[in-house]
């Protein structure tokens, strides 16, 4: 799988054309990271427990995997989890999902959360409640499927 970010179809499927094109095809994914709203409906359970964030880091070698062991390491899950290079700063976006408590990982402290993130080093630029969307209409999944 290969996964491409603003790519013109069209030449994607005339490079792939070369290849054996019974094993190659081109599907567009949905980017959920330029969702604002996310990725969840509105009546879902889980919206209340997923952040939308915003993270920068000074570079250092396996910073990205340092901060993403630390979440875990808290039952926080990332989603959508991408990174840029922004100068001397690695900045990290995606949807972090707190665990709810019901498992096997307790409610986190938010702001605990937070200050250790930045007494790790990372300012957090956004870490922000998301908004549910409103669930499609019912004729307008079943016309969908």
């Amino acid at each position: 799988m290969f996964l491409v970010a603003d790519g013109d179809a069209e030449k994607i499927k005339a490079a792939l054309a070369k290849f054996d094109p019974e094993h190659l095809d081109v599907d567009f994914a949905r980017q959920t990271s330029k969702d604002i709203k996310g990725p969840y409906c509105r009546t879902s359970p889980l919206v209340p427990f997923v952040r939308k964030a915003h993270l920068s880091v000074p570079w250092k070698r396996g910073v990205v995997d340092d901060i993403t062991e630390f979440l875990n390491a808290q039952g926080v899950t990332m989603t959508d989890f991408d990174e840029y290079r922004a100068g001397k700063d690695v900045d990290l976006q995606g949807f972090a999902h707190l665990p709810t408590g019901l498992a096997e990982f307790p409610q986190v402290n938010e702001s605990a959360l937070l200050a250790k993130l930045e007494a790790m080093g990372v300012r957090v630029m956004e870490f922000d409640k998301v908004q549910g969307q409103d669930p499609p209409a019912a004729g307008a999944a079943a016309a969908t499927a």
